[in-house]
């Protein structure tokens, strides 16, 4: 939500503004920490960066909504603000009075971080997937503002990304796992042939498949009993729900076949496939929300997980991996 809906959110109210460039400051903070923890190779603070980032947010707005607290746009950056401070704290690396450090810190990036290359442009590339990725994950909110959506729809699509939001936290650490596997296997000297590949990501795929088709059916089972006995004002995010758990699909598959191309140093093309993923994005909001309303806000999502899903295997298709790079993980 950070970095793009910090700079589409414009208000007249200096507070909200400055709340919003603090949040993408402080969150780009996290994520650089988060990189860099993962050049340490401390991938359990990598691997619980993210979830816990998106746990301590999710349970901040679920605690408003179950009081029955009135949360505006303001309120969802002031949480994820408190949240990323809270994630930092927790996750800042062991040396960190060295990682305050200027002069240190830049050479850490450049001989610890994750998965570097000769180009010097590498961090850059991954501050481009981190901002295209987070763009197209949270601009619906903003879109949702601007075309005034009845706040009562707008807050039940709301609780809907939140159940979203922690079902993707559920299954991020199988895709970290597939990560540290993977690089394991690189690092180990393997030649990784073109079957032997495929069928490892096949493998991962299958598996979170599964999970989100059983946790869709779970859903359907027991989705209307939740809504009534916790959140009774949001009766109508059943059917919203039930919508957006569908778009995790082709967001599993991405999330594996995304890792297996960053370990493979194809981080430039990534990040193409992720800004085409957010120019659909953008697309589809602005004609899909004025005829659909929030209806309009989960098909631009699904479509856009669809479109990178079809851009990342048609580019596999026809970029195999026959060997490694010389450059691998720290």
């Amino acid at each position: 939500m950070h970095i793009t809906a910090s700079v589409l959110y414009l208000t007249v109210n200096r507070t909200a503004n400055w709340c919003c460039f603090l949040t993408a400051v402080v969150t780009n903070w996290l994520l650089t920490i988060n990189h860099v923890n993962r050049g340490l190779g401390d991938y359990f603070k990598d691997g619980i960066a993210t979830a816990l980032h998106r746990l301590l947010w999710l349970i901040a707005c679920l605690f408003y909504i179950y009081a029955e607290v009135d949360i505006g746009y303001l309120d969802l950056f002031i949480l994820s603000l408190l949240s990323s401070l809270v994630a930092i704290s927790i996750l800042f690396p062991k040396n960190g009075k060295h990682f305050l450090k200027l002069p240190f810190f830049i050479h850490l990036l450049k001989r610890r971080c994750v998965i570097l290359t000769r180009d010097t442009n590498t961090l850059f590339k991954f501050f481009l997937i981190e901002f295209a990725t987070v763009a197209y994950l949270k601009v619906d909110i903003v879109f949702l503002r601007h075309f005034d959506i009845d706040q009562a729809k707008a807050a039940d699509y709301f609780l809907s990304t939140q159940i979203l939001d922690a079902s993707v936290m559920l299954l991020t650490p199988i895709g970290y796992f597939f990560f540290n596997q993977y690089a394991k296997e690189l690092r180990g000297e393997k030649i990784v042939a073109n079957n032997r590949g495929n069928v490892s990501i096949l493998r991962y795929i299958a598996l979170l498949v599964s999970l989100v088709a059983l946790g869709q059916l779970l859903w359907m089972f027991i989705g209307q009993w939740l809504l009534v006995t916790m959140f009774e004002k949001y009766l109508n995010s059943y059917e919203i729900i039930l919508a957006l758990l569908t778009t995790l699909y082709p967001l599993v598959i991405n999330l594996i076949v995304s890792s297996y191309m960053i370990l493979q140093h194809k981080e430039k093309q990534y990040m193409k496939i992720c800004f085409i993923g957010l120019a659909v994005n953008v697309m589809f909001n602005l004609l899909l929300i004025p005829l659909l309303e929030v209806y309009g806000a989960v098909y631009s999502r699904l479509l856009t997980e669809t479109s990178m899903t079809l851009l990342l295997v048609l580019y596999l298709k026809s970029h195999k991996t026959t060997n490694r790079d010389n450059n691998v993980l720290v």
